[in-house]
């Protein structure tokens, strides 16, 4: 049994992954009729009871238009700060706050830790198209600038340079580029609309697939169904764009990778792919059933053979290793062989002892990189694969999407898969159910889940459940997870007040709870999220670091010095009491 539990956790869960693209996939079917449907779907699908409280489509348009404003405020629950038994954490918090005003082109990213009496620390950003500028005022007064433009030109015509000691030869490996501390409009849609683009590229893929798509259009009854077969390769083509767009998220972000990390990523993306593709055959064919316009169930059959996963696996293994060890061949054919150079030296074609000996010693350095590199591609080959499998299965595994009211999509839907091996009687069940049901002005969802294998139940239990009731505000939502060994749940408590429709809310999280096997921590919050951006000041006093003289610099960092010993001394006698309590218990 243990084995095809070992399936039916692993290698389900990749099936599953790849059905619900899948079904994403087929919403560009070439059917005429069949798009009407899945698109006349879409569109019964209403707001949640909370999203139309809040207005929440109103309020992303809005924030996009104007900006934004948001405001973080935390500390542990009275338990769980008594719990950890330090006083500063009873009365403790910490805060954070952005502000983005679209139409004025600033911003301002602040956060805070402190008590109900004194602030801790205090640290603000400002930007704006003109600076950057950066406040601390337990380090120092005022703020710290620099100012948009060509940032090499600033640095090296500043008196920080002198004291840095940068020659001509530093200088020239400085990059040239303008710094600009609010991005341009084109660069805020190439960030915040990623998914846009992400949802373009899939539809002209899906342009593109609708030469392959064969559909077949069958009628029994009241029920029409429509068998859409799609190639596999193009599914993999829709894994990649997901990947690759989710990489530019981060990267555009100022998240950027490494040339080194980001072809490992890449490296990694192809192999899993390839593994997928392997996994799940040529082609998948998706059966579409509707009733009376509507959509009812979404449905398929795979067929999976683990071996051929593991053959999969073990071909790119090897072409990793052979691709590698060309390379490091490639590095070492480009370096003098040590028998050419000292042929060479003694032919007195190499004079210099000191060049025979680089020769010599890039030569040792080549092929021992050459060995090292192909002893890493072994290691590689020798680590867990991207998508693990233990133990063989052979067999089908079926899928499938039931809405529970065709006619209102936001009810819900169940999902079940079923695996059965071929090889022998085992077969495993993984069944979801997701509900939502409304009763007066309250709204609950939950997801419920039961795994099931040879009709013998492994877990059966609500995941999730959460309440919204639009005449109090009040928001409850539950995550466990209970088996036999262990227990795990998240808990939201909250409140939401101050609804302006579209415009502004604010929730107070009175519990925001982790229990795992019997303990519990906990915080509570207020959140406060409005479409209006406030007011944003420029710092009144700034000092620009790159146009400060080397006195103003000394007397900066004199003055940081100075204010950081001021405030770590207010910590000094916590400490002492603590190494005194530690030396009693020592001698004790």
């Amino acid at each position: 049994m243990s084995r095809f539990k070992i399936f039916s956790t692993r290698t389900a869960a990749a099936v599953l992954s790849a059905a619900m693209m899948l079904q994403g996939t087929a919403m560009a079917a070439p059917l005429d009729e069949l798009s009407e449907v899945l698109e006349n779907q879409q569109e019964l699908k209403a707001d949640s009871l909370l999203e139309e409280t809040l207005g929440w489509s109103e309020l992303k348009e809005a924030m996009g238009d104007n900006g934004l404003q948001i405001q973080l405020k935390t500390g542990f629950d009275p338990q769980t700060a008594a719990a950890l038994g330090e006083e500063l954490l009873e009365k403790g918090y910490g805060a954070l706050s952005l502000q983005i005003d679209k139409k004025l082109e600033k911003w301002l990213l602040g956060a805070s830790l402190g008590s109900e009496e004194d602030s801790l620390l205090d640290i603000s950003l400002y930007g704006d198209t003109q600076q950057l500028a950066l406040s601390l005022p337990q380090f120092y007064a005022g703020a710290l600038a620099l100012k948009a433009g060509n940032f090499k030109e600033q640095l090296l015509n500043s008196d920080l340079a002198v004291i840095l000691g940068i020659t001509e030869e530093d200088a020239s490996q400085i990059p040239e580029f303008d710094m600009s501390f609010y991005p341009e409009e084109d660069s805020l849609d190439e960030i915040t609309g990623v998914f846009g683009g992400m949802k373009e590229r899939l539809e002209d893929k899906a342009e593109e697939m609708k030469e392959d798509f064969q559909v077949e259009k069958t009628e029994s009854g009241d029920m029409t169904t429509y068998a859409v077969t799609v190639d596999t390769a193009d599914v993999m083509d829709i894994y990649e764009i997901v990947f690759e767009e989710y990489i530019s998220l981060f990267t555009n972000s100022g998240l950027a990778f490494s040339v080194t990390d980001l072809s490992e990523m890449n490296a990694d993306l192809d192999q899993m792919l390839s593994e997928m593709e392997s996994l799940l055959g040529e082609s998948i064919t998706m059966d579409f059933d509707v009733r009376d316009g509507l959509l009812e169930k979404i449905s398929y059959d795979l067929y999976i053979d683990t071996a051929a996963l593991e053959q999969e696996e073990e071909t790119i293994e090897t072409s990793v290793i052979e691709e590698i060890a060309a390379k490091a061949g490639e590095a070492s054919d480009a370096v003098p062989s040590q028998s050419k150079a000292a042929d060479e030296n003694a032919a007195g074609e190499i004079t210099a002892e000191s060049g025979a000996a680089d020769e010599n010693a890039a030569d040792e350095t080549a092929a021992e990189s050459g060995v090292m590199d192909v002893n890493a591609a072994e290691e590689t080959a020798a680590a867990e694969p991207i998508m693990q499998v233990e133990g063989s299965f052979r067999g089908y595994v079926s899928y499938e999407i039931i809405y529970t009211d065709p006619a209102q999509p936001a009810k819900g839907f169940e999902i079940r898969v079923k695996a059965e091996d071929e090889n022998s009687a085992e077969q495993a069940v993984i069944l979801m159910n997701y509900a939502t049901e409304t009763e007066g002005t309250t709204e609950t969802s939950t997801l419920s889940l039961d795994l099931q294998e040879n009709d013998e139940s492994i877990y059966s239990g609500t995941l999730y459940t959460a309440s919204f009731d639009s005449a109090t505000g009040d928001l409850d939502a539950v995550f466990s997870i209970v088996n036999e060994d262990s227990a795990v749940g998240l808990k939201l408590d909250g409140t939401f007040t101050e609804i302006e429709k579209g415009k502004s809310f604010v929730l107070n999280v009175d519990e925001l709870s982790m229990t795992a096997d019997g303990e519990k921590a906990g915080l509570n919050a207020e959140v406060r999220v409005s479409a209006d951006p406030g007011e944003i000041a420029a710092p009144a006093d700034s000092r620009v670091v790159l146009e400060l003289t080397q006195g103003g610099l000394l007397d900066l960092v004199n003055e940081i010095s100075a204010n950081a010993q001021a405030w770590s001394a207010q910590f000094e006698p916590e400490l002492e009491t603590e190494l005194e309590n530690l030396e009693s218990e020592v001698i004790g």
